[in-house]
């Protein structure tokens, strides 16, 4: 899953000023900000909402093509496969 900083339903706040981080940036500003779950966050840490059916997907696994916000396919880690959803 890819986070966007500007998504239009954030899984995390940031106090503070300031953009969220690069990979390359000291991390010295960061350190005295609070993150926080948004209640968005915490439903899908609970499998109570959906990711894709909120921002929609456009990824390609498995030689298959997963596009749209109502994907009945989702890629299943632990096996490494497709799998439809029910």
């Amino acid at each position: 899953m890819y986070i966007k900083e500007n998504d239009a339903h954030p899984l995390l706040t940031i106090e503070g000023d300031g953009m969220f981080l690069g990979l390359h940036d000291s991390p010295e500003s960061f350190l005295h900000r609070r993150v926080h779950v948004t209640a968005l966050g915490t439903q899908l840490a609970s499998r109570k909402a959906d990711w894709i059916h909120l921002n929609g997907i456009n990824q390609w696994y498995g030689g298959v093509h997963l596009e749209g916000n109502d994907s009945i396919w989702r890629w299943d880690a632990g096996t490494a496969t497709i799998i439809r959803c029910t």
